[in-house]
């Protein structure tokens, strides 16, 4: 190893740089994964869908790639020679590439880098991030150089390459440019990497915590049951926007309207919170993208907390969620509260609706979140936020304190978390963070 390697800084991802979830500029998500030859059917579809410019930027020419270029797009076996991530978005029910990154080896250390975007998703910070995490995984297998070359007139592109914090060299030679760049990171880089995570996070955790439209999916006129005492609880304290019962018994529930699902109601809807059985959630959440939903609260419970078939079940949601580019708190959590007089939402079944003030606080236990928030009404302690995050299946407390760094209504962060996704991006997160809040 050499010594660039050893101070290569670690992922700042929650997931591993080669698979998880990818945040887009506009605050909708996607999963990223390596490529297989198992893809090669979407790969090929993919590269078909792009405009003939796009293609001229990707392949020099109008033409696609042939059999040959697919197969080795797809076999990501020798990451010492070759290899291709994928960011994959749900269409229908069938997996759809949405953009592709890949390196392969030229010389000892070097190796040519490549980047294509979907025509519809240019300027959402794909190609920043795609680039992050293929410089990770190409560092990882020894390269410190990356070789690109482009026409003059891919400015997308380039932004990305000069934007990046790396040391970068450019050879214009007519009509194309010959990039090649530097892998050792850099102050520059870090911060690069850092701020785009930290803007692209906040801006997917807004319609959390800034709802314009709440739909209770799972609504009840059972005043004993968790659906009544959340859609109760909305109502009582306040919310600034509209509320949507979503029960298909039921046509009004608290003297409100109520629909068969979630897609019969006829206004948007930013934020779902879903209290059904855990069996009918996967084809709920289904139902809350095609009505163009951006966030969901899972209180249902049965997923990982209960053993195997949970954790499967967990895992499906999950990738179903990042498939439709959407993001998630829970599952098997108590909910959300926000007190700013602009939106106050009590999402939540808690008993205790919280003054305004400046803390922010994040419980994985929904016990001791509700003994806290108790203690906080005792003492005449106000609360900007409460997030019951459950079982931290996508939205995790790394996520939130980035929300609150940028947040103008907290001052204080208070956390209970029983684990920790990524160690070294908490002790990162929050020793940044620290220095403000």
């Amino acid at each position: 190893m050499t010594r660039a390697h050893s101070v290569y800084l670690p992922p700042l991802y929650q997931d591993a740089p080669e698979a998880g979830r990818l945040i887009l500029r506009d605050g909708s998500t996607a999963t990223i994964r390596i490529a297989t030859p198992e893809d090669r059917p979407i790969v090929r579809e993919f590269f078909h869908r792009l405009s003939g410019e796009s293609k001229r930027h990707r392949f020099f020419s109008a033409a696609e790639p042939t059999d040959e270029e697919l197969d080795a797009l797809c076999d990501s076996s020798d990451p010492r020679q070759q290899r291709t991530l994928l960011v994959v978005r749900t269409a229908g029910r069938a997996a759809r590439v949405i953009a592709a990154a890949s390196y392969f080896a030229k010389e000892a250390g070097a190796a040519e880098a490549a980047f294509a975007v979907d025509d519809v998703f240019h300027g959402k910070g794909m190609g920043s991030s795609l680039f992050e995490r293929l410089v990770l995984l190409a560092v990882r297998e020894g390269f410190t150089t990356f070789w690109a070359a482009t026409h003059t007139d891919n400015r997308l592109m380039l932004e990305v390459f000069r934007r990046s914090g790396f040391v970068l060299q450019e050879h214009v030679t007519g009509a194309e440019v010959e990039c090649e760049m530097s892998l050792i990171p850099t102050a520059a880089s870090a911060a690069r990497s850092e701020w785009l995570d930290r803007m692209f996070t906040t801006a997917s955790l807004r319609p959390f915590f800034q709802p314009t439209s709440v739909a209770v999916i799972g609504a009840s006129r059972t005043p004993t049951s968790i659906g009544y005492r959340i859609l109760d609880a909305i109502v009582t304290h306040g919310f600034q926007g509209p509320v949507y019962p979503v029960n298909p018994h039921a046509t009004n529930i608290r003297s409100i309207r109520a629909y068969p699902s979630v897609q019969d109601i006829p206004d948007p809807v930013d934020l779902g919170v879903i209290v059904i059985p855990k069996g009918a959630v996967l084809e709920t959440v289904d139902a809350c993208a095609a009505k163009g939903v951006r966030a969901v609260i899972v209180i249902s419970a049965g997923f990982a907390e209960v053993g195997e078939a949970g954790k499967e079940l967990q895992r499906q949601l999950v990738e179903k969620v990042r498939g439709h580019g959407m993001r998630l708190i829970g599952p098997n959590c108590l909910g959300l509260i926000t007190t700013h007089p602009r939106v106050q939402l009590n999402a939540s079944f808690s008993p205790i609706y919280p003054s305004v003030g400046k803390v922010a606080m994040l419980s994985q236990s929904g016990a001791l979140g509700i003994a806290i928030l108790a203690l906080a009404g005792q003492r005449h302690l106000g609360l900007s936020h409460f997030v019951s995050v459950g079982n931290k299946a996508d939205v995790s407390g790394n996520d939130l304190i980035q929300y609150w760094e940028q947040d103008p209504d907290t001052n204080t962060i208070l956390l209970y978390l029983e684990s920790f996704g990524n160690p070294r991006r908490f002790a990162r997160i929050a020793r940044r963070v620290s220095r403000t809040k």
